[in-house]
């Protein structure tokens, strides 16, 4: 079974001027997998990491981890799910000043667990 599903995923940006980012995408993503998504410039390489990162809502389709569709969250549930199951490697840096790498990578676990320290030591 697939640990992420994307079935007829769409994303459609503007309203007077539509412009259409994705048409339909179909992927199944399996533990264990990688894969690389690759593109020309504008072909919607960005846009499908947004959606399946949960950052931004699909026009129509779906995406299903661990079976669950995530479009069926709220934003506070959408919210949660990032934090306990996903993490970002952003294009253009957007580090904290006034933390060191290794502060800025456990600032997820302290904004759920409410401790930063707790987090370092267990991790050692």
């Amino acid at each position: 079974m697939a640990e992420l599903e994307l079935r007829g995923l769409r994303k459609v940006y503007g309203r007077t001027v539509r412009t259409e980012a994705l048409r339909g995408i179909d992927l199944d993503v399996t533990a264990g997998e990688y894969m690389a998504i690759i593109g020309r410039s504008g072909s919607g390489k960005s846009t499908m990491l947004n959606l399946i990162g949960a950052l931004d809502r699909p026009t129509a389709g779906e995406i299903r981890f661990h079976g669950k569709n995530l479009f069926a969250m709220d934003d506070d549930a959408l919210a949660l799910f990032r934090n306990r199951n996903l993490g970002f490697i952003f294009q253009f840096h957007y580090l904290l000043p006034e933390f060191n790498a290794l502060e800025n990578v456990l600032l997820p676990y302290r904004i759920f667990h409410g401790s930063l320290e707790a987090a370092i030591i267990k991790r050692g």
